[in-house]
């Protein structure tokens, strides 16, 4: 069942919240939720549209400061990292700590209705990759990389999304790969691996269409709202301007 009418989204100036209402019913019938999430999606991604590419860039940099500075992130040897497309908070930043840090590094390798997470031997590897129909940078299927299901899974997860709540919940686009990656990495592992979303301040609503087949994340990350800890050190204002995250 879905819990919530409104959708709030914390907007660029993190000063209060910005609310509209989607039309969807609280007591919504399990067939209908497909639909709500198909009308969140087009919402939400024309509002991450809108952003102008330095807003994006200014975010992802928040973002990722925060990401970086906490003891989970520090403390995973193997860790899985999605590849930003252009409407995504970028995680090239993000992949390249992971392996100052001397991580085991995989990111997603997605064949027909499968997704393997593979081995990225280092951020200089991206630059061999091709861009798949949807402008995804992954590895080749025939380039035989090392499996992390085949050998005993990751640690920790960076989970992109459409949208995400405070609490965890997270709407996908529509077709299932984490959650199928997190239900065997889990079963592999034989215990529940960290999950963690990044989403724009435009990506953070109050509550979400779900089933009891959507997975809860242990943490979500956006410029206005961190719930990986209570309390952070804050990235200065004015922020210098980053490195491009969308490009290699």
């Amino acid at each position: 069942m879905i819990r919530a009418l409104s959708i709030c989204s914390l907007g660029p100036s993190r000063i209060g919240l910005t609310c509209w209402y989607s039309g969807i019913s609280s007591s919504m019938a399990a067939d209908n939720i497909p639909e709500a999430k198909s009308k969140l999606r087009l919402e939400i991604k024309k509002k991450v549209k809108e952003l102008t590419e330095e807003d994006k860039i200014k975010q992802t940099f928040i973002i990722t400061k925060r990401l970086i500075k906490h003891p989970d992130f520090q403390n995973a040897e193997r860790i899985a990292i999605y590849v930003n497309m252009k409407n995504e908070v970028g995680t090239y930043d993000i992949l390249k700590e992971a392996f100052a840090g001397n991580k085991q590094v995989f990111i997603p390798l997605v064949v027909g209705e499968d997704m393997k997470m593979v081995k990225l031997n280092s951020f200089e590897d991206l630059k061999t990759m091709p861009k798949t129909k949807w402008g995804i940078i992954q590895p080749l299927e025939s380039d035989n990389r090392e499996d992390c299901l085949v050998t005993g899974g990751v640690q920790y997860v960076v989970v992109p999304g459409v949208a995400f709540t405070s609490t965890g919940l997270r709407l996908g686009h529509g077709r299932g790969y984490y959650d199928r990656f997190l239900a065997k990495n889990d079963q592999i592992r034989g215990s529940r691996c960290i999950t963690v979303g990044l989403g724009f301040d435009e990506q953070i609503v109050q509550d979400l269409p779900t089933t009891e087949r959507d997975f809860r994340l242990t943490w979500v990350v956006s410029p206005g709202m961190c719930s990986l800890t209570s309390k952070y050190e804050e990235v200065p204002e004015p922020l210098p301007r980053p490195p491009e995250p969308f490009l290699i």
